[in-house]
């Protein structure tokens, strides 16, 4: 009884247990679940402390026999157990794969990217693979002949093809990276406020003061003129063009490398030497394969200049007062002025009429209308516009700011352009003298190119950024280190050296500008003073007809009216001084000679313009103190379009100017062995002043041609059967 009831009480079963079942039970024990393993741990711990059974009495055959079956289904049945806690656990296992992880997204592209991007990358080079095979096919039929006729006939057409200049500019690399390599200049970008805007609140916007333009001058003058159409002729079909020198007065070679005769454009006419030139403006030379070439004329015009200084900085600190610390301030509009036009006042005058006796309400006013319609009709008639002799950055000309209507009308230009002069230089008429020393080149600092650094500080060589002999741009090092120089090979002559060009030199910020306006209606004899007055776009304005989203809606105005005022003006100027129009007929100062008793007289020349064809006669003239510029002279004539001139011939001259005086203002080398001044005074009473200086250019012309240095050149024939050109051309008249 005790053993069946430690049987049941250790194998849990009512059949007893003998000690091999005990060993087997030991040996191999029955699989439980999971789940089922921590309740049976705490119910075996307290077994497992408890003392072990008495040993049980030896069974009998059929015992152990029972037991060894019981065993076997015991061990079939754990198995059994096994295998379906196995099948659940993958079941679960899977069902748990199918889920997203805990992590969302992110979490599984972490555990899949590496997939994902292999598979993408598989697939892709697969691609790739299948389509390098399909091009690899090549045409049977293209022979290297073939190929090399395709590359030529490729080659032609690339030299054959003209790109426009600005289509595809060419990049200066090396510059491009000195630039970006160099810091900015934040100078620039700063403005200098008249206060300290933190301390001063915004105010709104006034009314700016327009400030006149100081010291006007007025000078009057008179040239040929290089001209495409005639101004009397100007509405008209233009006239037939003068036979190109180039083209049609070009002679024939001869044989046997002769000469070819001289040009002669009339009967006696001898050509100028092609190196001797007239005036500032060259005549350029007609293309033979032009099919339309420019027509080309000279006449005569006559003009005065006025020229004016224009205070800009003055004018841009008042504008910097008004708008400086100003609701809606805009920098293009309210730091620098928009000039628009300069309007003129002429007054005709007696000669020495003072200032006081002036009646300016009789003036006539030039209407923005008028003066462009004047200024454009003369300009349309021109061949070309003159070289500048004025430094750009002095300079006004406001158009490019302008909205295109104004633009189109010619206005925001004050300082008009040149006309091309023939025998004459626009120096003396198209410059303020006042703007002289300012126009002076600025001296170039001091270099220490050649202090070499000691120590450390020594660069080291590096490889030239540009070849040698390029021009130095303004972001270029002073000293760009180089490569040394390659030894030349034996017998071959060592490279020449270029030498690099200046640095340009920067563009200076000026004080003053240069207004610059010509009158070509003066009639001959008369006199003027002029008055002028500066227009200015208003800053406070807003145009009624432009788009909605272009209005400045300016709100804060100290005059709200002003916004509906488009232009502001500046007071009428100081009037200029009184100018003579010439008549055509002037004198040159030339020189002070020396006579064989010992008297000083006055060397000039009589100069005569004729104004229908722009053709200059000129003859030379002996004066003494107090003697009447009148008398007969031998005067050549000068052709400019044939560049020829004729033999002299006695010409009557008769002027009203009579010599006063005359001195001499020092020797230089040059052409006039001793510049001098002449006054003159003529029947009216005026004065007038003769600079040999100012006269230098044309003068320097007709004492050439007179001493005959011009007609003597290679290839030129005498003008007569028996008559030398020098000794004509130096008889001059007395």
């Amino acid at each position: 009884m005790k053993a069946d009831s430690g049987g049941k009480a250790s194998g849990g079963r009512g059949v007893p247990q003998t000690a091999a079942q005990q060993a087997a039970a030991v040996k191999e024990p029955p699989k439980v679940p999971v789940a089922a393993k921590s309740a049976t741990a705490k119910a075996a711990k307290p077994a497992a402390e408890a003392p072990p059974p008495p040993p049980l009495e030896p069974e009998s055959k059929e015992e152990k026999k029972a037991a060894k079956a019981r065993a076997k289904q015991e061990k079939k049945e754990a198995k059994a157990r096994a295998k379906a806690e196995k099948a659940e656990r993958k079941k679960s296992a899977k069902s748990d794969n199918r889920r997203m992880p805990a992590g969302g997204p992110k979490q599984f592209l972490i555990l899949h990217a590496e997939k994902i991007v292999l598979t993408v990358g598989g697939l892709l080079a697969m691609t790739l693979i299948f389509l390098s095979f399909g091009r690899l096919e090549l045409n049977p039929d293209q022979t290297p002949e073939d190929l090399n006729k395709n590359v030529d006939v490729v080659k032609a057409k690339l030299a054959s093809t003209a790109f426009d200049d600005y289509m595809f500019p060419p990049s200066n690399f090396d510059l491009n990276i000195r630039r970006w390599k160099t810091p900015l200049a934040t100078a620039g970008f700063s403005f200098p406020a008249s206060w300290d805007p933190l301390l001063v609140p915004p105010q709104k916007r006034g009314d700016p003061e327009i400030y006149p333009v100081e010291d006007p001058l007025a000078i009057a003058g008179d040239d040929a003129v290089y001209v495409k159409v005639r101004r009397a002729a100007a509405g008209a079909a233009p006239a037939p063009a003068h036979p190109p020198a180039g083209a049609a007065h070009a002679a024939p070679a001869h044989a046997g490398g002769a000469a070819p005769p001289a040009h002669r454009g009339g009967p006696n006419l001898l050509r100028l030497p092609p190196e001797m030139k007239l005036g500032d403006f060259v005549l350029p030379a007609l293309d033979p394969n032009e099919k339309n070439p420019k027509p080309r004329f000279t006449e005569g015009r006559r003009w005065v200049t006025v020229v004016a200084v224009l205070p800009s900085a003055r004018q841009r600190v008042e504008y910097d007062h008004q708008f400086g610390n100003a609701f809606e301030y805009l920098q293009w509009r309210d730091h620098d002025p928009l000039y628009s036009e300069v309007r003129i006042k002429r007054l005709e005058v007696s000669p020495g009429t003072p200032d006081s006796a002036l009646d300016w309400s009789k003036a006539k006013v030039l209407s923005w209308n008028e003066q462009v319609q004047l200024n454009n009709a003369e300009k349309s008639t021109w061949y070309d516009v003159a070289p500048e002799v004025v430094p750009p950055e002095f300079i006004c000309d406001d158009s490019k700011r302008l909205p295109n209507k104004f633009r189109a009308a010619g206005m925001g230009v004050l300082t008009k352009p040149l006309a091309p002069l023939v025998t004459r230089s626009w120096h003396q008429w198209a410059i303020h003298p006042r703007l002289l020393d300012l126009m002076l080149p600025p001296e170039p600092p001091a270099s220490d190119q050649d202090a070499e650094p000691a120590g450390d500080d020594k660069p080291v060589d590096m490889a030239p950024l540009k070849p040698a002999g390029d021009v130095v741009g303004p972001f270029d090092d002073p000293k760009p280190a180089v490569a040394p120089p390659k030894k030349p090979a034996d017998g071959a002559k060592p490279p020449e050296k270029k030498a690099r060009a200046p640095k340009a030199p920067p563009k200076r910020t000026v004080d003053y500008q240069l207004v610059r306006v010509f009158d070509y209606t003066v009639e001959p004899g008369k006199h003027y003073r002029y008055q002028l007055q500066l227009a200015v776009r208003n800053p406070n304005y807003v145009d009624p007809q432009s788009p909605p989203e272009l209005q400045i809606k300016l709100r804060n105005l100290k005059r709200p009216e002003s916004r509906k005022e488009e232009w502001i003006f500046s007071p009428w100027s100081a009037a200029t001084n009184e100018v003579a129009i010439p008549s055509g007929s002037n004198l040159l100062a030339v020189a002070i000679a020396t006579t064989e008793a010992g008297e000083e007289v006055a060397k000039v020349f009589v100069r005569i313009l004729n104004f229908d064809t722009g053709e200059l006669s000129a003859g030379a003239m002996t004066l003494r103190r107090g003697e009447l510029a009148s008398g007969t002279v031998k005067a050549f004539t000068l052709k400019p379009l044939d560049r020829a001139v004729s033999p002299p011939a006695d010409t009557r001259v008769q002027t009203d100017l009579t010599l006063v005086d005359f001195h001499r203002i020092g020797k230089v080398p040059g052409s006039l062995a001793s510049p001098c001044e002449m006054l003159f005074v003529d029947s009216s009473g005026n004065t007038v002043v003769q600079s040999s200086v100012q006269d230098e250019l044309q003068a320097s012309i007709f004492q050439r041609i007179i001493e005959g240095a011009g007609p003597m050149g290679a290839g030129a024939e005498p003008m007569g059967k028996n008559d030398d050109a020098g000794a004509l051309f130096k008889a001059g008249g007395q």
